[in-house]
């Protein structure tokens, strides 16, 4: 994804009621609708995320540099208490967003287009629990690597653990034009950015019920010599109250 450009930077829950027949065996997150539940109904809040992403600790500061996300979608599911989503435990179901914009250092354009995405997953791909205005996620270790250097942390292991949004994934490109790609670790013409790990997450700041939130910044493992980081802001576009999918029952 991102990584090779940064390089270039651098250089520049419920339970079954007994009178309601019982559901087929639970095919869990193996299947896109996650079975049909008999547990109720829960909410789904899905939101417009903004934010951006920052590069740090590059040598002399020469490639710090801050640019903004490709607004995109998260979805949270959160149960329902008498017709409102309610506090309590909440789950990122989907999670997109995009990085598309162009650099230009020392003769060299680097042309990013990459699309990041975690899910849709109806079991959800991160895990937390809300308390007044403030949604921690649970546990999410990153490996030991993390934050002892500016060359330590990679995707490799990153992190583990329900709270972490899992199965994050980046996949597009980066276009490189100049004499010097090779200096940025990128080859002239088109580098495919892949992986998929799982990201660690700040806490979900709300305002104004579930109207709106913000996440200070959170880091990134990558492949070059520095330390990168996102922040998120989201707004509340629509709400919808759904049936609680079979793999969340018991829950």
């Amino acid at each position: 994804m991102r990584y090779a450009l940064i390089l270039l930077l651098a250089l520049t829950g419920c339970a079954d009621d007994p009178s309601t027949p019982t559901p087929g065996a639970d095919a869990g997150s193996t299947i896109r609708d996650g079975g049909v539940g008999n547990c109720g109904d829960s909410w789904l809040l899905t939101y417009t995320i903004s934010g951006n992403f920052e590069i740090t600790d590059t040598t002399a500061g020469m490639g710090n540099a801050e640019r903004p996300l490709t607004p995109g979608k998260l979805i949270l599911r959160v149960d329902d208490e008498g017709g409102e989503p309610a506090m309590g435990t909440a789950r990122i179901v989907d999670f997109e967003h995009g990085e598309q914009f162009t650099v230009t250092a020392f003769g060299i354009e680097t042309t990013t287009d990459v699309q990041v995405h975690a899910g849709p997953n109806p079991c959800g791909v991160a895990e937390g629990e809300r308390s007044d205005d403030t949604l921690t996620w649970g546990r999410c270790t990153a490996n030991d690597r993390r934050g002892v250097d500016k060359d330590s942390w990679t995707p490799e292991q990153a992190a583990e653990g329900p709270g972490c949004l899992n199965n994050y994934q980046t996949r597009g490109n980066v276009a490189c034009e100049g004499l010097f790609c090779s200096t940025g670790g990128l080859e002239e013409g088109d580098n495919p950015q892949a992986e998929n790990y799982h990201q660690p997450l700040g806490s979900f700041v709300f305002e104004a019920g579930w109207s709106r939130f913000t996440m200070s910044r959170e880091e990134i493992p990558n492949r070059s010599p520095s330390r990168t980081w996102f922040t998120l802001a989201g707004e509340l576009t629509s709400q919808e109250l759904t049936n609680t999918p079979m793999c969340l029952c018991g829950t």
